[in-house]
């Protein structure tokens, strides 16, 4: 996977698209190798948390199921304890850092006699609440649902870069199911992270005309991709069966930001390859840094100060991992359950009390079957004596 560091330093000087150009077949191909295999081990290590959080996300969803214990259509009410406390903090904090004039406020660093900071930073907070509400249009709305999906899960992830088409700063919500981090990493700006996308077909073949792809053959859409149990949870709780997005015309792509050492000096430098799920073919390579970011000794490189994509949002820290975060899930999650427990049982006993149930004497002569059904203020007549019947029936103690 060598490329020249001649050439791999004139190619980021002239801001190449894509220097997956640089490199031979052989070296494309281990490198796919490598992104798909790293990613689907960082996915298995966090399998437990996955599982744990399917469960709150339905909790917090009120889904709808049919229970066949301890009968067929059993109660299976869910108390909204999680939902409750998840609303009650998106409305606050969607009203304090979202939805007011200035959400962005610059302050001045260090003495300002003459005034000139307070006004570079009255600008700079007028510009940039601009960009936010004016030119990102969906800025709003993402993070209004961020801040929903951060008190159920307890992170969510915001993804920031400039896009050359729309010639603006984008800010895009990043689910967690979409951003695979390994939950045994110990810092998060210098961790493996893996941005898992369903690419249109329609937006492969414009990136390939723009040069931002290799114009590699990446076969049919395919649907063979691992088990999201969030994804899962979160269209079962929206009632789609199929969590395909249009079924066959989007390609899964992962977008890996991380450190290789492409030039073979010994030091691994930051970069962004993007690789094809289905086929393992890699279609982009490009740096996380400028040749301004790169400290130099000599001729060789002493450190390279990477540019990060992602900011992470945490609700509460994880206690056993320093890239995850708890939310009301794991902290009210158990006790919902033994609300929704409780109060099942009960309308399960009312229903056992309110039907009747119990064993009938094999001499009580009744209709055919042993089932009587009345109706309000209904009489039935059978042949046997009331001591007959007390004797011949014994109730079930709900």
């Amino acid at each position: 996977m060598k490329i020249s560091k001649k050439k791999l330093l004139d190619a980021i000087s002239n801001e190449s698209p894509n220097l997956a150009d640089l490199m031979d077949e052989d070296g494309l191909t281990k490198l796919g190798t490598e992104v798909i295999r790293s990613y689907l081990a960082d996915l298995d290590s966090r399998g437990d948390w996955e599982t744990r959080n399917k469960e709150w996300l339905s909790l917090a969803g009120q889904v709808r199921e049919m229970k066949t214990e301890p009968w067929p259509g059993a109660a299976n009410v869910k108390y909204p304890l999680l939902t409750k406390a998840c609303l009650q903090f998106h409305a606050r904090a969607s009203q304090t850092l979202i939805h007011t004039l200035n959400p962005v406020v610059a302050k001045p660093i260090g003495r300002d006699a003459s005034g000139k900071k307070a006004a570079r930073a009255a600008r700079e907070s007028t510009y940039m609440n601009y960009q936010l509400i004016n030119e990102n249009k969906d800025w709003v709305t993402e993070q209004d649902r961020m801040l929903l999906i951060l008190s159920v899960l307890g992170m969510a992830y915001k993804k920031t870069w400039y896009s050359a088409s729309k010639e603006y700063n984008c800010s895009e919500l990043v689910l967690p199911n979409e951003l695979i981090v390994s939950y045994r990493a110990r810092k998060f700006d210098m961790a493996r992270k893996t941005h898992a996308m369903w690419v249109p077909a329609n937006t492969v073949s414009e990136y390939k005309a723009r040069e931002l792809y290799l114009d590699v053959d990446l076969g049919d859409p395919s649907s063979n991709v691992p088990e999201d149990k969030i994804t899962q949870a979160e269209d079962k709780r929206r009632g789609i069966v199929n969590a395909d997005p249009d079924n066959d015309d989007h390609y899964f792509i992962l977008e890996q930001h991380h450190y290789w050492d492409f030039d073979d000096d010994g030091y691994k430098e930051p970069y962004i390859v993007t690789v094809d799920y289905n086929s393992e073919k890699v279609l982009r390579i490009v740096p996380r840094y400028s040749i301004d970011d790169i400290e130099f000794a000599g001729d060789k490189i002493v450190k390279i100060e990477p540019e990060e994509y992602f900011t992470l949002y945490t609700f509460i820290p994880d206690l056993t991992s320093a890239t995850y975060g708890m939310g009301f899930g794991q902290l009210l999650g158990p006790l919902n359950a033994a609300a929704n427990t409780s109060i099942n049982q009960l309308l399960d006993a009312g229903t056992m009390s309110n039907l009747q149930s119990g064993f009938l004497g094999q001499g009580l002569r009744l209709p055919a079957g042993g089932v009587v059904r009345f109706k309000p203020g209904e009489w039935k007549t059978i042949a046997a004596t009331g001591d007959d019947i007390r004797k011949s029936v014994f109730p079930l103690q709900v």
